[in-house]
């Protein structure tokens, strides 16, 4: 934690020009959020007048029947998160600045970056992808060099989506946020040989189920061992969304919904991002296992468990297709559709490595 400042005492006071409360020197300005796990105010530094995000968590877990209780014993969750945060200092991931963690309050105070861009906009209320191609190229490599710094650094981070992708102010750069569900490793290094094979903690269900690899899907002893890849896997549904404005599989219950993305293939709509680049349309590539249930399990339905709409009130020339007309596509099309073909490969085993992804044609061509 070299680059995180560890503070063992709090005070609480009131700023004596604006009356706003004080948490040791930074002034609370306003409230960004509200969640489950704590709230996020806006705050300044009165010395360096530096804005920052202030993450305000309680340190127990909410007590449960039948679990052993020990008092003051900080969440597993929020631990996670310091830990992981603390590991990784890279652009494309959020910084942690100061842990406040005083022994005597019931709170921890994680001072954070303030991304001021806020959370990544993907998609309108019609479901149309909001980002040009451009953006999202931009976006999806930012996100990809700050995957692998995690990697590296021994995490792995087990809920990226984009509502955990936020922009800096001028929206110029993205980078990765939210490490209560990381796996992090207890000695810094790669996570290159971890497996759930050897780590069982690596098995507990983390996450958003819309995002979940297949692997993930199946019973604690019946799939593929747990890897890094399910974040490859995170990924690339990340990316179909920029592209697309919705997830690649959704239905009614999460029970299919794990049923869909094991079992079934994604369509590519006709056209991708705002700029309306042609890309498909591309018919999922083998029959759905529930053929005549296209209203509770596919990509693109309507109410379902991902809340990916209430209503399927996408343009007619986003849906797939049963034709295929790739022999006109340009070779940006084929480059895009042949990344996400890389990462949302079902078989961890032969899924896109992220350091094949850094160099796809995709990304490192100079014009298209």
């Amino acid at each position: 934690m070299k680059h995180v400042r560890e503070t063992r005492t709090l005070t609480l006071d009131y700023d004596t020009e604006t009356g706003h409360r004080m948490i040791n020197q930074y002034v609370v300005d306003s409230e960004l959020g509200r969640g489950v796990f704590g709230s996020v105010k806006l705050a300044h530094d009165v010395y360096s007048r530096a804005n920052v995000a202030i993450k305000i968590v309680q340190r127990e877990a909410p007590r449960k029947l039948g679990v052993p209780y020990t008092p003051r014993q900080t969440d597993e969750r929020v631990v996670r998160e310091i830990r992981a945060m603390s590991l990784c200092l890279h652009p494309n991931v959020v910084q942690l600045f100061e842990v406040i963690d005083d022994p005597m309050s019931r709170k921890l105070f994680l001072i954070t970056e303030y991304m001021q861009g806020g959370e990544l906009v993907w998609r309108d209320e019609l479901e149309q992808p909001t980002l040009s191609l451009t953006d999202a190229r931009r976006v999806f490599r930012d996100i990809l060099h700050g995957l692998n710094a995690l990697h590296e650094n021994g995490i792995i981070h087990r809920d990226l989506k984009p509502a955990n992708i936020l922009w800096t102010r001028d929206r110029t750069m993205a980078k990765i946020s939210d490490f209560g569900s990381a796996y992090v490793r207890m000695t810094p290094s790669s996570v290159d040989e971890l497996s759930s094979a050897t780590d069982p903690v690596l098995a507990r269900t983390a996450g958003s189920p819309a995002f979940f690899a297949p692997e993930l899907c199946y019973g604690a002893s019946d799939g593929p061992p747990i890897t890094k890849a399910i974040d490859v896997w995170a990924l690339g549904v990340t990316l179909y969304c920029m592209l697309f404005g919705h997830v690649p599989f959704d239905a009614e219950t999460e029970y299919l919904l794990l049923e869909c993305i094991v079992h079934d293939d994604y369509a590519v709509p006709t056209c991708m991002c705002c700029d309306r680049v042609i890309v498909g349309p591309r018919a999922p590539r083998w029959a759905p296992l529930y053929p005549n249930s296209q209203d509770l399990c596919g990509s693109g339905s309507g109410n379902t468990y991902s809340k990916s709409a209430g209503t399927d009130s996408r343009n007619e020339s986003t849906k797939p297709a049963e034709t295929n007309r790739s022999h006109s596509l340009s070779n940006e099309a084929h480059a895009v559709r042949h990344l996400l073909d890389a990462l949302l490969d079902k078989d961890p085993a032969t899924r896109m490595t992220l350091d094949r992804a850094m160099t796809h044609p995709w990304l490192v061509a100079v014009s298209w």
